[in-house]
């Protein structure tokens, strides 16, 4: 093997190795695997009823973490977003809603949302889109959720944004990772 050919094979090597992208795959991995681990299947067909805000500054009480909700949405038309959505709603007879909640702890929290809807979480004073260290789709409990995994800080206000969805009632879990 020419010299050059082993270089490019080393250099292919080195970008394919476990470096940091390598290794905050795999910790993000390990973090979805403990989310399906945490939910008790009994809960889950127990579901609050809880109804999605129109505006961010609604002022309604926060949603409790840990417990699965049944969201009612609105009428897409009759939400005001909180920040921009990160999807165009396919259709005008979709709905949306802004669910807002409180962190007590810092760490890992998840946003699992058995629905097609688009969902964004966004810090929800100021609002500010919060990123989401890691999403998947999830079968917990034999239903299929979206499993968005965030790092949330302490005493601040959140709200998970409900875009475009062909549902007017979700399944909706807010909880902090162990």
């Amino acid at each position: 093997m020419s010299r050059a050919a082993l270089l490019a094979l080393f250099a292919v090597a080195a970008c394919t190795g476990p470096g940091p992208a390598g290794e905050a795959a795999r910790r993000a991995d390990e973090a979805q695997a403990l989310v399906t681990r945490a939910i008790d299947c009994e809960r889950l067909g127990a579901a609050i009823d809880a109804q999605a805000e129109t505006a961010a500054d609604a002022n309604r009480a926060p949603v409790p973490l840990g417990q699965p909700l049944r969201v009612r949405l609105h009428e897409l038309r009759a939400v005001t977003p909180s920040v921009a959505p990160g999807r165009k709603e396919k259709a005008a007879d979709r709905f949306a809603g802004l669910v807002p909640f409180r962190v007590a702890a810092s760490g890992t929290h998840a946003v699992l949302l058995a629905s097609l809807a688009w969902a964004d979480l966004a810090e929800a004073n100021p609002p500010r889109l919060v990123p989401p260290q890691s999403f998947e789709w999830l079968t917990v409990c034999g239903r299929r959720f979206k499993s968005g995994l965030y790092a949330l800080e302490p005493g601040r206000e959140y709200v998970v944004q409900l875009w475009d969805s062909p549902d007017r009632e979700v399944t909706l879990i807010l909880r902090r990772l162990p």
